[in-house]
Parts: structure tokens; sequence; C-alpha cells
């Protein structure tokens, strides 16, 4: 996007591209997830997961699908599923 589109997009439309480009992210990390598992790449999907605290005080013995990835930073950082739907919906108003 150069800058005389960047100057002429409304917060509307702003906002519609930053949810699609999230969702399709999203839907495009779910469909690598699948294609590894329906292929045995068991050990790959390993690698896009992380341990999440279990929240009693003991450790971390939850493991979860690190959606950094497809996140701001382009980097896994630990950001979990409820964080990007809360952000599609937010976009969504």
């Amino acid at each position: 996007m150069n800058i005389n589109e960047l100057l002429e997009t409304d917060v509307n439309t702003l906002k519609e591209r930053q949810h699609d480009a999230l969702q399709s992210g999203v839907v495009e990390f779910l469909r690598d997830i699948a294609f590894m598992i329906e292929e045995g790449q068991y050990d790959e999907v390993l690698c896009l997961t992380l341990d999440s605290n279990a929240g009693d005080g003991y450790g971390s013995d939850n493991t979860v699908l690190d959606f950094g990835s497809v996140w701001e930073s382009g980097e896994r950082d630990g950001t979990d599923i409820g964080v990007v739907i809360e952000k599609l919906k937010e976009l969504c108003e």
C-alpha cells in the first residue's frame, strides 16, 4: 500500500483489512497444523506449541498452539487463540 492509498483509507476500511489479514493468517496456520498431523509430522507440530502455566502454581502441564507467528510480530511469543479471537471480534465492532 502506497502513501496515497494509506491516506485515503478510512478507519472502517482499515479495520476490515486488518480483520481479513488476521483471519486469513489464523486459517492458514490451522490448515498447516492439520496438514502436518495428516502427514504424521508430529515433531513439526510440537515446534509450534508451548507449555502454558497450569495456574495452580505447580508448573506448566498444558500444551497449547502458539499463534504468535500469525500475530503482529510474526514470531512465537505465546499468543494463544483467545487473544486472537478477541482481536478478531474487536476488529468487527
